[in-house]
């Protein structure tokens, strides 16, 4: 959700980074959200409620109740100000725009609202950062929490019949390790945002995929393993490392969520922790990503798999078009939190690479994202921010920002001309009737960029 009001810059934030959910705990309370929610210092035993699944809206008094926070951040009193900007999936039913109208029309008054799915913005802060020319085309990758969404776009126009989707995403990741290590070590089944935590923390995607190259990586883990090498440093970002040890939060205050444990913190502060350990598990869970088969999710594609599906299968319209489609297909841009993994971006375009129908088009694809290190300017250089942890670890998911930054703070240029068409097509009615509020946002989902 991007805010844009008449008041000075140096009155309000940039940008606030706030889960989109609300939060419970025993020791706590309810109602837990915006800013609280990630600087609290208990988690255990957190429950969390969500307004989307699966990027749909399935709760719209609770998503006004986080919209409430967030306006509360920005110390706005009156909203009738604000110029109200949110992001939608493409194709979104009309059951949910109904509930998406009930919370803009009963919890607030915005001057004016407007939708635009997040692949857009992603798209043009790819090409803010990397200079690319702004051709508008190219496949991005949205690789969230539900799940997993590609989209290919021609001149910024999103091919609706050739888009592709997957419900393999961070949340059956984080469910995953949480059964894991209920079943093998600690009962966590109640300790999820903490689980999450060593999911960031420990989880890294494996150079090559297959059964062969899985092997290999449990073994070299088994030698580490058997070593007990003192002077080991544990880091998530090794190529192949021993199993990390995760020190739960055994003083909230300290690490209210946990910490990776250093070998000599073992024998020291942490001699007395409850820990968990994190070996094979670090690269297998993340494997669900390429093969979803692999927890029993047979019908399931997994990310590689749905890319091959939108630019070689023959229903599909871009594969069809053997004019644009390699031109479409030389420029990936992916983001998204689940795609911050160590290794994600590297390995998606090698897998990609390898791919047999990758023949038929003129070049190898160029995958774009923001982990890529080299000339590309930094996250928090670009939003004009001081850099900061959750900005570092953050940046794949803050990739439509940039772009939605670069939109409205364009005086003239493409960029004035993007953000025209896209309030043109994504703008809604909010000051007339529910019916004419309704119509006009169903007209702009089917017209969304």
């Amino acid at each position: 959700m991007f805010l844009a009001s008449d008041a000075p810059a140096a009155t309000k934030p940039a940008y606030v980074v706030v889960p989109n959910a609300v939060g419970a705990s025993a020791s706590i309370g309810r109602g837990i959200v915006g800013t609280t929610l990630s600087t609290l210092n208990q988690y255990h035993s957190l429950l969390l409620r969500r307004p989307l699944d699966q990027g749909l809206l399935v709760d719209g008094e609770l998503q006004s109740f986080i919209w409430d926070s967030v306006l509360q951040h920005f110390t706005i009193v009156d909203e009738q100000s604000i110029d109200l900007l949110f992001t939608l999936p493409i194709g979104t039913p009309e059951a949910v725009s109904e509930q998406w109208v009930s919370a803009l029309m009963l919890g607030f008054r915005f001057r004016s609202v407007t939708i635009v799915s997040s692949s857009f913005l992603a798209l043009v802060g790819a090409e803010v950062l990397h200079g690319t020319p702004t051709t508008g085309t190219g496949i991005v990758v949205d690789c969230g929490f539900s799940g997993c969404t590609i989209t290919p776009y021609v001149a910024y126009r999103p091919m609706r019949s050739s888009i592709g989707r997957t419900l393999v995403g961070g949340k059956l990741l984080t469910n995953c390790l949480k059964e894991t290590l209920s079943f093998s070590q600690m009962n966590l089944l109640e300790d999820t945002w903490i689980v999450n935590c060593i999911k960031e923390s420990c989880c890294r995607v494996a150079e090559e995929g297959g059964p062969l190259s899985l092997q290999r990586m449990l073994k070299a883990a088994s030698r580490k393993r058997a070593r007990d090498d003192a002077d080991d440093v544990a880091s998530p970002t090794a190529a192949v490392g021993g199993p990390l040890v995760y020190a739960l939060p055994t003083v909230p205050a300290a690490m209210p969520a946990g910490c990776i444990a250093q070998p000599q913190q073992l024998k020291g502060c942490f001699r007395d922790a409850q820990t968990v350990k994190v070996a094979h598990e670090s690269f297998i869970i993340p494997e669900v990503l390429f093969s979803p088969c692999d927890v029993g999710l047979d019908s399931s594609l997994g990310v590689v798999e749905v890319y091959q599906h939108v630019v070689c299968s023959e229903r599909t319209l871009l594969a069809q078009l053997s004019l644009v489609s390699p031109s479409v297909c030389r420029n990936t841009v992916v983001f998204g939190g689940t795609s911050n993994l160590p290794g994600f971006v590297s390995r998606f375009q090698k897998d990609v690479t390898a791919d047999s129908c990758q023949s038929l088009i003129a070049g190898a694809p160029v995958v774009r994202s923001t982990a890529v290190e080299g000339d590309v300017p930094s996250i928090s250089s670009v939003l004009g921010a001081a850099s900061s942890r959750s900005i570092k670890h953050r940046t794949q998911e803050l990739l439509p920002l940039v772009g939605i930054k670069a939109l409205m703070t364009a005086t003239s240029g493409h960029l004035a001309g993007l953000r025209s068409d896209m309030q043109q097509r994504g703008g809604v009615v909010v000051k007339g009737t529910p019916k004419q509020a309704l119509e006009s946002f169903q007209k702009a989902v089917s017209r969304l960029l």
